[in-house]
C-alpha cells in the first residue's frame, strides 16, 4: 500500500533530519538550529555554500548525509508527488467518509456481484 510506504519513508526522512542535527551539532559544536539548517540545505541539495563542516569528521559526516539524505528526500518527495498526482489522498479521504457512514448503517445487505445470481438475491432480500 502506498500510503504505508510514504509513512515509513518520511519516518525515515525525519530519523534522519534528527541525526544530521545531532551529528552536526556533536562533530562541529554549531548550534541545533545550525545544525538543523545544515542538515536541510544538504539533503535538499540547495548547498549555499554559508555554512561548511570544518573538522575531518564533520566532512565524513557530511559525505554519510548526502549519500543517504538525498535519496531518502528525493524518494520520499516522490511519493508525496506520485499520491497528490494519481488523486489517492482524495480517495483515502473518501474511504474514511465512506467507511464511517457503512459504520453508522444497520440492518442492511451489501450484496457484491449484479449478475443472475445478484438479482435473485436482491429480489428475495
Amino acid at each position: 500500500m502506498l500510503t504505508h510506504k510514504f509513512r515509513i519513508a518520511a519516518t525515515g526522512l525525519i530519523i534522519l533530519i534528527l541525526t544530521g542535527t545531532l551529528g552536526y551539532h556533536a562533530t562541529e559544536g554549531w548550534e541545533l538550529l545550525d545544525s538543523f539548517y545544515a542538515t536541510i540545505v544538504t539533503i535538499s541539495t540547495v548547498g549555499y555554500g554559508d555554512f561548511m563542516p570544518r573538522t575531518t569528521q564533520g566532512k565524513l559526516f557530511t559525505i554519510v548525509m548526502i549519500l543517504f539524505g538525498v535519496g531518502t528526500m528525493l524518494y520520499t518527495v516522490g511519493l508525496l508527488a506520485q499520491n497528490m498526482v494519481e488523486g489517492r489522498l482524495r480517495v483515502i479521504l473518501g474511504r474514511g467518509r465512506l467507511e464511517k457512514m457503512i459504520d453508522k448503517m444497520s440492518n442492511h445487505y451489501i450484496i457484491c456481484g449484479c449478475g443472475r445470481i445478484g438479482h435473485f438475491i436482491g429480489k428475495e432480500l
